[in-house]
């Protein structure tokens, strides 16, 4: 099988990932606060190197959730703007929140301006000049950045690009387990906490004084967090640069072939870097079509359909039907590429 479904969820994971997740479930479970089993703290460490992945020197300030959407709808269930400026581009993680009454807007009240903004598109992979973004927005407005698909194969500079809240997931570019996602808040934004519960800190607390919250409850997913700290760690050994670059390289090339080919439209950024994602259709074919075929004659996993971006399609054009997605990771190679390239010229051909 050549997978190039990253963009969902990455395939296959480093070695390490497998025996993290396999050490954690044989191991005493670890804590913290639980627990007296010796061992470094797993999350700490975690958090450590995600502060060293995306540079975030307050480091403290990461927290961990089941997703990148159970941290979005966490973040945006416990702020207070005075406004919300969100763009067709993002996902529905962060739409539906916003259109169902998650965040509550009051333009009478005192809290800041929300920004909220995609940093690599999940569709056409467009990727957000977040270093100028900043000086562009008027002071005092809070930027939030989706980088579910981002993070772990593209930069990020979260305290040099003056970013407020980031939101990732493990199971991507980070090359962890599902179930593992998690946001960093910059100290002082009032963030009121989504759920409560046991911490494991002081049960003597039951009812917190204002601001003196605590945000992960429950026991947490170590099993996971394991992996995720074995994907983090392989990202930062290879060097997040040197995986930009090996996949920037191999979305080129695929982005080459496929505009050779007779009755394929590609859906590409309209400026500026593209990340490992490429849309395309062929004429005549509906999306879905073309993804069974591809993966029943010739084993290539891709995605199909709206990918959970309905309003980026309905301005691409592709609405209802969608795309075809192929999505690159840092496993896929040169020939992943060119079957692709090949399969589709087949199918085209036999239009």
């Amino acid at each position: 099988m050549i997978y190039l479904n990253n963009a969902a969820t990455s395939y296959p994971k480093p070695p390490g990932v497998l025996a993290a997740v396999g050490g954690a479930l044989s191991a005493p479970p670890p804590g913290p606060f639980r627990s007296n089993a010796p061992g470094e703290d797993l999350l700490t460490a975690l958090r450590k190197a995600l502060g060293a992945l995306f540079h975030i020197a307050d480091w403290e300030r990461i927290f961990f959730a089941a997703s990148a959407t159970d941290a979005l709808n966490r973040v945006l269930a416990g702020i207070d703007v005075s406004s919300v400026q969100a763009g067709p581009e993002n996902h529905n993680s962060v739409l539906r929140p916003l259109l169902n009454g998650v965040l509550r807007v009051d333009p009478a009240g005192p809290g800041p301006a929300l920004h909220i903004v995609n940093h690599c598109s999940n569709v056409t992979g467009a990727v957000l000049d977040l270093e100028t973004l900043r000086p562009s927005l008027q002071p005092g407005t809070l930027l939030m950045v989706d980088a579910a698909q981002s993070a772990g194969c593209l930069p990020l500079d979260v305290d040099g690009w003056g970013i407020d809240i980031l939101v990732f997931t493990g199971h991507k570019g980070l090359l962890g387990p599902t179930g593992t996602g998690g946001y960093y808040v910059r100290r002082g934004i009032p963030l009121r906490p989504a759920q409560f519960g046991g911490t494991g800190r002081d049960s003597r607390v039951i009812k917190y004084a204002e601001g003196e919250w605590e945000y992960e409850v429950g026991t947490p997913d170590t099993v996971g967090l394991a992996g995720l700290r074995a994907g983090v760690e392989y990202v930062l050994e290879q060097g997040v640069d040197a995986i930009c670059a090996r996949e920037s390289a191999l979305t080129e090339a695929l982005v080459a072939g496929l505009r050779d080919i007779p009755r394929v439209r590609l859906y590409l950024p309209e400026d500026g870097p593209q990340g490992p994602v490429v849309s395309f259709n062929i004429e005549g074919l509906l999306p879905s079509d073309v993804g069974y075929i591809l993966q029943n004659s010739h084993g290539i996993t891709v995605r199909t359909g709206l990918h959970c971006a309905p309003l980026a399609h309905r301005l691409l054009g592709t609405d209802p039907h969608g795309t075809v997605r192929a999505s690159l990771g840092a496993f896929n190679t040169a020939a992943d590429v060119e079957a692709l390239v090949g399969a589709v010229r087949e199918i085209a051909a036999g239009l």
